[in-house]
């Protein structure tokens, strides 16, 4: 028996049949490379955006510590100064402009903000910036927690916005006894954080330094952070809505003076994995590393 022979027509369609499935084959084949070279395109940028957040990270961790770490000693060191002690105690012949000017002298030594003594109800008596229109002689800080703690705990650490300089700064205090361990004043270095700020800039990565509350008052955007003497629009910026609890509380701290809440336009949060986060801020998109620190703060770093 004989086959049949193919018709020049059905030989035609297989034809063209066998070429449309071998070009949507290749089309398949080629559209799986480009998604594969994307994809891994992608990825590469991905952990280039993450190896960079996290150098950026430690180094401005870095920065914060050695900072915070250059100064906190002083308040105990200057407790100990029989100027200062002698000058609360009432028995010294200095005045309060000469025992200003010794600790004018002393805070651009160390390089500080400001340096001032209070006595035990929270009375400056003698301050660094004695000559200055936002001095702190005559002025009372027996609410800020920095010398409430000094003085029923020895010490004291705080952040908060000046209540007369209206520049941002962290304060470490220290208790001042007599020779009899009477308790008679405190001492306190304010240390300015706006270089320290300067000094972390960078184009390539945005950072923000929030409160316990949320509060930003530390970034890299000025109009994500609170406004100071230099910027002074008369706001404080949080992540998120301030609680009436939260605000009462900041109120009678003065942390952050009269400056009133506002939350940023948008802040949103979505987990990537255990390390980074996707954050929306203001309609941007963000790869977002965050670190807690000692201090009570949250360090983020953003990256687009």
């Amino acid at each position: 028996m004989h086959q049949r022979a193919h018709s020049p027509v059905a030989l035609r369609q297989s034809y063209l049949l066998g070429r449309a499935t071998i070009l949507w084959l290749s089309a398949l084949l080629f559209a799986l490379v480009l998604l594969t070279v994307y994809y891994m395109a992608q990825r590469t940028a991905l952990d280039q955006l993450r190896n960079t957040s996290e150098y950026h990270m430690n180094r401005l961790n870095g920065a914060i510590d050695a900072a915070l770490a250059k100064h906190q000693y002083l308040p105990a060191l200057l407790a100990k100064n029989e100027l200062i002690s002698n000058f609360l105690a009432g028995t010294s012949d200095l005045s309060t402009t000469q025992v200003s000017a010794h600790l004018q002298n002393m805070n651009r030594t160390a390089d500080t903000l400001d340096i001032y003594i209070m006595n035990i109800d929270g009375v400056t008596l003698a301050s660094s910036n004695w000559d200055t229109s936002y001095s702190f002689v005559g002025q009372n800080y027996a609410f800020r927690p920095y010398f409430i703690d000094a003085k029923n705990k020895g010490t004291g650490r705080y952040f908060a916005l000046g209540a007369n300089s209206q520049e941002r700064g962290y304060y470490f205090s220290a208790l001042v006894r007599g020779d009899a361990g009477q308790p008679l004043g405190v001492v306190v270095v304010k240390m300015g954080i706006g270089r320290l700020e300067e000094a972390q800039n960078n184009n390539a990565i945005d950072f923000m330094v929030t409160d316990k509350d949320g509060v930003i008052f530390m970034a890299s955007r000025p109009d994500w952070r609170l406004s100071t003497r230099e910027m002074p629009e008369e706001k404080i910026v949080s992540l998120r809505p301030l609680s009436q609890e939260v605000r009462r509380r900041l109120q009678a701290e003065r942390r952050y003076s009269t400056r009133r809440p506002e939350a940023l336009d948008e802040f949103d949060e979505y987990p990537l994995d255990d390390t980074f986060n996707k954050v929306r801020i203001n309609g941007e998109d963000y790869l977002s590393l965050k670190a807690s620190q000692n201090y009570g703060w949250d360090v983020y770093v953003l990256a687009k």
